[in-house]
């Protein structure tokens, strides 16, 4: 038997005691599920910053039932600073009412929110609190941490309604941190040889392979995702994230600039070159490369 001996008086052995325990408790609690969401945005390609009072977020859960998670104030937010590998940090380690949950709705302000153009003009956005769900199932359970990505996409969000004002209706998706998955690639020089070809050079995905690829306007398919051509590098290249697992139809526009948040005067979108479909596996980065 090994025996320690202290010559400590009794008096500072109790505070030591209690000092542990004041350490131990902390710990305790630390234990206690943590829910975090980050929030990143597909940009349009005819604006240099979209700022959005950000109120909070909605989950629904499987029974109905809405929890909002309010910010004590709107915190605007320029979404165009936040892409894939810089996220905006929307819920940090709150704590949610545990259960079973199938959707996410971003709660948005209905003052404030403004879109500076290339040109440097700056336009009000008219925002609405009626948006859709974005559908994902998670559950969330005491003592296990849970954390969700988001992706706002801008150019099929936002419809510009005359000279001085645009309309915001939140298209979002989201995935479960670590399963989404990020579609990359490069674009032939080929495909974007036309005179028209520049700054609304685009890529959409559609849910589901040898999808006939439409512009969002409520009728036939209606795009997943899209993303910019980067045309100012060489070679011109896209990238895609938080997207679930799947396979999907990929097209190239060079008229994105023209997607008009579903308004149905919006001019019809061309499409270049053949459609391709890809599978897309959870947690990887799948590159696919257009050409003619």
């Amino acid at each position: 038997m090994i025996m320690i001996r202290t010559h400590l008086p009794i008096h500072r052995l109790h505070i030591l005691v209690r000092l542990g325990l004041a350490l131990v408790l902390p710990a305790l609690s630390a234990c206690e599920s943590a829910f975090d969401v980050s929030l990143s945005a597909d940009p349009p390609d005819t604006a240099q910053r979209v700022t959005l009072p950000l109120d909070g977020l909605t989950l629904r859960r499987t029974d109905g039932q809405v929890i909002a998670l309010d910010f004590d104030d709107p915190i605007a937010v320029d979404l165009l600073q936040f892409d894939l590998d810089r996220p905006y940090g929307l819920i940090v380690n709150r704590s949610v009412d545990e259960g079973d949950y199938n959707g996410l709705q971003l709660r948005l302000d209905g003052e404030g929110a403004e879109l500076q153009a290339l040109d440097g003009g700056v336009f009000p956005i008219e925002t609405t609190t009626t948006s859709g769900f974005a559908p994902l199932a998670f559950r969330i359970e005491d003592d296990r941490n849970i954390a969700l990505e988001l992706a706002l996409d801008l150019r099929l969000s936002l419809a510009r309604l005359n000279d001085d004002r645009y309309r915001l209706r939140p298209v979002l998706r989201a995935i479960r941190a670590g399963e989404g998955a990020i579609l990359q690639g490069e674009i032939s020089p080929l495909l974007l040889a036309g005179p028209d070809c520049g700054l609304g050079a685009a890529v959409y995905l559609f849910e589901g392979p040898d999808v006939e690829p439409d512009e969002r306007d409520g009728v036939a398919a209606e795009p997943y995702a899209t993303a910019p051509v980067q045309i100012q590098q060489a070679p011109a290249f896209y990238r895609i994230g938080v997207l679930p697992a799947g396979t999907y139809t990929v097209a190239l526009t060079c008229d994105g600039e023209f997607e008009d948040g579903a308004d149905l005067a919006d001019p019809t979108l061309d499409f270049v070159g053949t459609p391709v479909d890809v599978e897309l596996r959870a947690g990887q980065v799948g590159t696919l490369n257009l050409s003619p």
